[in-house]
C-alpha cells in the first residue's frame, strides 16, 4: 500500500518496526513535510505512519515508484526490498536507518546504501569497509527517547528485584541458552521475566509453558523500560541501552555465552551482572530528540 505520490521527492518504505523507530520516523515525516519536501509511505498493512501523509492509501504499483531517496530499515524485509529494487532503477539513493544493535546476524547492508548509524563504531561494523557503502552517524534515537522521557515519569517498582527482558524471538542464540540464561537468573536473582512483543510463536509460547513450570514469574501490566526503578538484564537485547539511557542499572548476562556476546558486550560497553553496570557511550545520545530528528532530515532531504 502507498500513502501520497509514487514520485514524491522522499519515499519511506516502513517495515514493522519497534515503537521508538516509529516514533523517529514520523517526527522524521512531519519535518520534511514542514520544510516542503513531498513525503510518501509504503507499508505492507502497518497503518502507524500513514496519518502523518494527507493523502489517501491505496494499492501499490511497485513500478511506479520514483523517489530521489528512499528511507528504510535495510532491504531484508518485504517492504525495504521493493524500495531498494526501485532506487536501483530509479536512480535513487537508498538510505538506511539503524533500527536495532547490531549482531554477526544482522543482514548486511544492501549494495549503494547510504547508513545512518546510531555510532561510529556500528558505521564501521555494519559497513566493514565496503567501498559501495556511504555512511553518517546520526545517533540512537530510541535511547534520545528513552532519556527524555524518564525525565517527566516517574513510578516503578521494587528497587532491589531485577528485571529480565525475554529474547525468545531471536535467532542469534538455541534455545538451550535463551530458555537455560531465563531459568538460571530468574530462579537465582528472583527476577520478574518480561516477554519481548514479538514472542509471538508457538516455539516461544513453548518456552513462557517451560519458564513458568520452572518456576519464573513473569511480569504483569509493568511501566515502560523508561518509567522502572530497578536494574534490567537481559541477553543482548536494545532495552538494556534504553534503560541505561533513562538512568538504570543495566546489565548482560547469559549462562555460557558465546564469543560473539562477550565482544557484543564489549562493543557497547555493556557491564556484566552483577560486577558492573552498563556505561552508556555518549556518542549514542548526542543531543536532544529534535536535534536527531534534523540530522536524520539533513541526511535525507534530496
Amino acid at each position: 500500500m502507498i500513502t501520497g505520490p509514487p514520485d514524491a521527492e522522499v519515499i519511506v518504505a516502513f517495515d514493522t518496526t519497534n515503537p521508538p523507530m516509529v516514533r523517529t520516523f514520523a517526527a522524521v515525516i512531519r519535518t520534511l513535510r514542514a520544510q516542503g519536501t513531498t513525503v510518501a509511505v509504503v507499508d505492507a498493512g502497518d497503518a502507524r505512519l500513514r496519518g502523518e501523509i494527507a493523502a489517501p492509501t491505496e494499492a501499490l504499483d511497485p513500478q511506479l515508484l520514483h523517489a530521489a531517496v528512499y528511507l528504510s530499515i535495510g532491504h531484508f524485509a518485504r517492504v525495504g526490498q521493493s524500495a531498494w529494487r526501485a532506487s536501483r532503477r530509479s536512480g535513487g539513493r537508498f538510505t538506511i536507518l539503524q533500527h536495532g544493535l547490531l549482531t554477526p546476524f544482522t543482514p548486511p547492508l544492501a549494495v549503494g546504501s547510504h547508513l545512518l548509524a546510531w555510532s561510529d563504531a556500528d558505521a564501521v561494523y555494519w559497513s566493514a569497509a565496503r567501498a559501495d557503502i556511504s555512511t553518517a552517524t546520526v545517533g540512537a534515537p530510541p535511547l534520545v527517547w528513552a532519556r527524555e522521557d524518564a525525565s517527566t515519569k516517574t513510578g516503578g517498582s521494587s528497587l532491589d528485584r531485577p528485571l529480565f527482558l525475554g529474547q525468545m524471538h531471536g535467532a542469534e542464540l538455541p534455545w538451550r541458552t535463551k530458555v537455560g540464561t531465563a531459568v538460571y537468573f530468574c530462579r537465582r536473582t528472583g527476577a520478574e521475566y518480561r516477554p519481548h512483543p514479538s514472542e509471538q510463536s508457538a516455539l516461544a509460547r513453548a518456552a513462557h509453558r517451560l519458564l513458568r513450570t520452572a518456576g519464573v514469574t513473569f511480569e504483569s501490566g509493568g511501566p515502560a523500560l523508561s518509567a522502572e526503578r530497578r536494574p534490567v538484564v537481559s541477553m543482548f537485547s536494545t532495552g538494556l541501552l534504553e534503560a541505561a539511557a533513562a538512568g538504570l542499572h543495566t546489565y548482560g548476562f547469559a549462562v555460557r555465552p558465546p564469543q560473539w556476546l562477550e565482544a557484543f558486550w564489549e562493543r557497547y560497553q555493556i557491564g556484566r551482572w552483577p560486577d558492573r553496570p552498563t556505561q552508556l557511550d555518549p556518542s549514542l545520545i548526542p543531543g536532544t530528540s529534535a536535534e536527531v530528528v534534523s540530522s536524520i532530515v539533513r541526511e535525507v532531504t534530496p
